[in-house]
C-alpha cells in the first residue's frame, strides 16, 4: 500500500463527527444541540457550563465553514497522522481548541464562538516544527497537493476578522509550544 495514500483513521473520525453533528443539529434537532454545546461566554463563566470549551469545536456556522474545516483537517491529517499517531493527532486537536476557546472567552466581548479551526491550526504548528526537525519530511511533501492545499487553508482561513485570526494564532502557537515541550521532555 502506498503510504502517501493512507487514509488517516483519526482524521476521518473527526471529520465524521463534524458532519454528523452538523447534519443532526441542522436537520433533526433544529439548533437544539448548537444551543447546548456552542461556546457562550456567559454560559461558561456564569453558569459554569465548562464542557462548551470542548464541544464548541465540533459546531460550524454553515456549510462553507464546515467544508473549509473538513478540507483543512483532511490535508493536515494526511500529512501529520502518520508522524504523530492517532492519539497525538486527537490530543493536539482538542488541546489547541480548548486553549483558544478559553483565551477567546477572556479576550473578546463577543457572545459566542464555534469551529474546530484552532485545533487544525495547532496541528499545522506541529507539522511546521516537525518539518524543521526532520528536513526529509518537508522534502517529501514539498510541492505536493497536500502541502499546497494546507498552505491555502492556512492563509485563506485568516480573512474572516480579527477574532478568527486570534483563535487561529492561538491554535497555531499552541501546536508549536506542544512540539517544543514534547521534544524537551523526550
Amino acid at each position: 500500500m502506498d503510504n502517501s495514500k493512507h487514509l488517516s483513521k483519526s482524521t476521518l473520525f473527526l471529520i465524521s463527527i463534524f458532519i454528523i453533528i452538523f447534519l443532526l443539529d441542522k436537520i433533526v434537532l433544529k439548533g437544539i444541540l448548537f444551543e447546548w454545546g456552542s461556546l457562550k461566554k456567559d454560559a461558561v463563566l456564569i453558569k459554569r457550563e465548562y464542557w462548551r470549551v470542548i464541544t464548541a469545536s465540533f459546531f460550524h456556522g454553515g456549510i462553507i465553514h464546515l467544508l473549509a474545516n473538513i478540507i483543512g483537517l483532511y490535508w493536515v491529517g494526511q500529512l501529520l497522522e502518520r508522524e504523530i499517531g492517532s492519539i497525538g493527532l486527537n490530543s493536539i486537536f482538542v488541546i489547541g481548541n480548548i486553549i483558544a476557546n478559553i483565551l477567546f472567552i477572556f479576550t473578546y466581548s463577543f457572545e459566542s464562538s464555534i469551529g474546530g479551526s484552532p485545533g487544525i491550526y495547532a496541528l499545522i504548528g506541529v507539522f511546521l516544527i516537525l518539518c524543521f526537525k526532520e528536513k526529509k519530511l518537508l522534502e517529501t511533501h514539498l510541492h505536493t497537493r497536500e502541502l499546497n492545499s494546507l498552505i491555502v487553508y492556512f492563509i485563506a482561513g485568516n480573512f474572516n476578522g480579527l477574532d478568527t485570526l486570534f483563535v487561529h494564532s492561538v491554535g497555531f502557537s499552541t501546536g508549536i509550544i506542544i512540539s517544543i515541550l514534547y521534544n524537551k521532555i523526550r
